[in-house]
């Protein structure tokens, strides 16, 4: 009897440590492929994909980052975008910047995951005044697409300026 109950334990002992092994196989592997997909509908939407970074599966809960909490955002992808225009000398947004930035909006509805920091640009970052109406531009933004219904704990205008572009840059990033 002891023989039998010795054999059968040593049975579901392998069954259980069969089963463990087996899941720790198929997750990740399923894990990967979820992540795969994320990656791939970032890049769609024309974002340059960060390679080590690892994508959160499930969509944010967003919460007001302090400004030390928005520097250590780990970035995730990143978009140039040359084609939002402003007024001449001003940080009120044409027409044709509204049709780029309701495409904008769209895409980053679908990618409900991440925090966005917007940076303005300029051609001569030596100019304080250049400077200053890139993070006004960056703050137009902000607020043009917040109005659109993006999540106002989830978008922020950063107050760093990109040199030598006049694009405007988003980048998605996460808070690990």
């Amino acid at each position: 009897m002891r023989k039998r109950f010795l054999v059968f334990g040593t049975w579901i002992a392998f069954l259980i440590v069969a089963g463990v092994s087996i899941r720790f196989i198929l997750v990740p592997a399923h894990e990967k492929a979820k992540e795969a997909h994320r990656r791939e509908s970032i890049e769609q939407m024309g974002f340059k994909v960060e390679d080590k970074v690892p994508l959160p599966s499930v969509e944010a809960t967003f919460h007001k980052l302090t400004p030390i909490q928005l520097k250590n955002l780990t970035q995730v992808g990143k978009l140039d975008v040359p084609g939002v225009e402003f007024a001449r000398g001003s940080s009120v947004l044409t027409d044709d910047a509204r049709v780029v930035l309701d495409d904008i909006y769209l895409k980053l509805s679908n990618q409900p995951s991440y925090y966005i920091v917007v940076y303005g640009g300029t051609l001569d970052s030596s100019i304080e005044a250049n400077k200053h109406k890139a993070r006004e531009r960056a703050k137009v933004i902000v607020a043009y697409l917040i109005a659109k219904g993006i999540d106002r704990d989830r978008i922020y205008a950063s107050d760093e300026v990109k040199d030598d572009t006049s694009s405007v840059t988003f980048v998605l990033g996460q808070y690990l």
